[in-house]
């Protein structure tokens, strides 16, 4: 890939200024929300409420959720994933990342809003996603 097209991808990922403020003003609140524990217990009672999960995980479960999620599915299956690329698969995540930063900040998807769940829906194979 030349360097013409790569700049193109990057400018792309980035957008416009305006997009970017709000890329950032996403990211800030998700950074928020991933440290304020009555936001993600009420998020987790919407989740019971609606039948989506039987029991309210602790702190402690939520934690090893995010490790296990980043390091035994998300990492692994992305290796396998980028394998039928020609591209780097880090330069791909890397525009992933400028693309959205929130929707890469939350492994759980607790802490971001409702469209970051969906533009990472949209941007990522999900190979089990019944």
């Amino acid at each position: 890939m030349n360097l013409f097209t790569k700049a193109k991808e990057l400018r792309t990922a980035i957008g416009s200024s305006s997009a970017l403020s709000i890329k950032c003003r996403n990211a800030g609140q998700t950074l928020a929300n991933t440290f304020n524990r009555a936001e993600r217990q009420r998020r987790l009672r919407t989740l019971k409420a609606n039948g989506h999960i039987d029991k309210i995980p602790n702190e402690w479960q939520i934690l090893q959720g995010t490790y296990q999620m980043l390091f035994d599915y998300i990492i692994p299956s992305n290796t396998d994933f980028y394998r039928h690329y020609p591209q780097s698969p880090y330069w791909l995540q890397f525009l992933r990342v400028l693309d959205e930063p929130s929707a890469m900040l939350d492994p759980t998807g607790l802490a971001v809003s409702r469209d970051m769940v969906v533009s990472h829906l949209l941007h990522v194979v999900h190979c089990s996603a019944g």
